[in-house]
């Protein structure tokens, strides 16, 4: 079969003139049939004999520039659509041709925009390099502790900053839960005559029950650092390297302090984990013992009222 035009002029010239009749269907209408644009013999009265290089005003349907792309928005504000998949039917060698042979394996690579470590990781697969494929796969996961580690220090960055600001951030309802907190601890909990709170946080990296914690302890320690008032130490019962200290604090994103808390937990009894004592620091025999999981402003509410601060 003779073509006198490529696929894809031809496919560029069948969309425009199905956009075309769509968007004008008055033209063509009418009794006559609508593939003669002009009536039998209109030929010989169609062109008069005036000037035509006379300036006139020149009627255009799409601007001098318009390309496929303009076309193809003005068609959207129509609520049309000339993709393919508006085609009434396609043949094999069409289909093909638009989205692949179905017979090849696809690749499966990264995104572009995908960090680095992992579209080498994803590449190697490709390539069936295994072993620089689980090498990449560490330096992934490296990168993204590194950016958790770095969203939370923003994250703390921002809400110092907004409390320096003077920006009103409570919620109504946490104000009133923190009020009713404060009033529980009244009479319940030591105050330390000279206003200063010891926080121990007992934990082990191993056990998954304490990660919850983590993250409220963090919370309370921010506000601890800033107080000369208390003092905060998290404390672990298992041993563990300065290394492997330092991974986890970057894993969960947790700047406090951690030791050994094995001489601690045998002088105050702690058993089970995750255990937080308040401890009234002018008398440590004076200790609120607290198990399980708490939030922040339960325990820094307490601190208040073991500070001493009115109610």
């Amino acid at each position: 079969m003779t073509q006198w035009f490529s696929k894809e002029t031809a496919r560029g010239l069948s969309k425009v003139l199905l956009t075309f009749a769509l968007l004008f269907p008055s033209i063509g209408g009418g009794v006559e049939p609508s593939n003669q644009f002009f009536r039998q013999n209109k030929v010989k009265t169609i062109f008069s004999k005036e000037d035509l290089s006379a300036t006139r005003t020149r009627f255009k349907y799409f601007s001098d520039r318009s390309t496929l792309k303009d076309i193809n928005e003005r068609s959207k504000k129509a609520h049309i659509s000339i993709s393919p998949d508006n085609k009434k039917k396609l043949t094999r060698e069409e289909i093909i041709d638009l989205y692949g042979d179905p017979d090849t394996v696809p690749h499966v690579l990264g995104r572009q925009d995908a960090p680095m470590p992992f579209k080498g990781m994803m590449a190697a697969l490709e390539a069936g390099e295994v072993d620089i494929a689980k090498r990449y796969a560490r330096q992934y996961v490296r990168y993204l502790k590194a950016v958790q580690s770095r969203t939370g220090s923003v994250l703390n960055m921002v809400r110092e900053a907004m409390a320096e600001e003077g920006m009103n951030t409570s919620d109504p309802k946490e104000a009133k839960v923190r009020a009713d907190l404060r009033k529980s601890f009244v009479g319940k909990v030591p105050v330390d005559p000279a206003g200063k709170v010891d926080v121990y946080f007992f934990f082990n990296a191993s056990d998954r029950k304490s990660y919850p914690m983590l993250s409220e302890m963090e919370k309370v320690y921010q506000l601890a650092r800033k107080d000369p008032a208390v003092n905060f130490a998290g404390l672990i019962l298992e041993k563990a390297t300065k290394e492997d200290l330092r991974e986890f604090r970057s894993t969960h994103n947790i700047t406090f302090p951690i030791f050994g808390g094995g001489k601690l937990s045998k002088i105050y009894g702690v058993t089970k984990l995750p255990t937080v004592l308040v401890v009234s620091h002018s008398d440590p025999a004076k200790v609120v013992v607290e198990e399980g999981y708490r939030r922040h402003i339960y325990f820094e509410e307490m601190i208040k009222v073991m500070k001493g601060e009115s109610v």
